[in-house]
């Protein structure tokens, strides 16, 4: 069997989103609900198939050619409609072939 992707979340999502998500992927939400601090960013671009950064998080062309990058994919949020949750990540910035 293989392992799920792994997913970060910078911020919170609505519950429902973040649920699908959760039965999709390996997710992960940043505890402290807040920009990340660009340390803790390049971590994660070094520990996680796909980050779903903010406007505010801010990642930088050092972080993704470091060469020790395992993100994928940096994507944004998803689109919630009525009482069924529709969970999309939406690839923007596809970092690898």
């Amino acid at each position: 069997m293989t392992s799920r992707p792994s997913v970060l979340l910078t911020r919170r999502w609505p519950d429902a989103a973040e649920q699908t998500l959760a039965t999709r992927y390996d997710r992960t939400t940043n505890p402290e609900d807040r920009t990340m601090p660009r340390q803790a960013l390049a971590v994660a671009l070094q520990a996680f198939d796909i980050v779903c950064p903010t406007i505010t998080d801010r990642i930088n062309a050092t972080m993704i050619g470091s060469g020790q990058l395992r993100t994928q994919a940096l994507c944004k949020t998803i689109g919630c409609v009525g009482s069924r949750p529709r969970t999309r990540l939406h690839t923007h910035f596809p970092l690898k072939a």
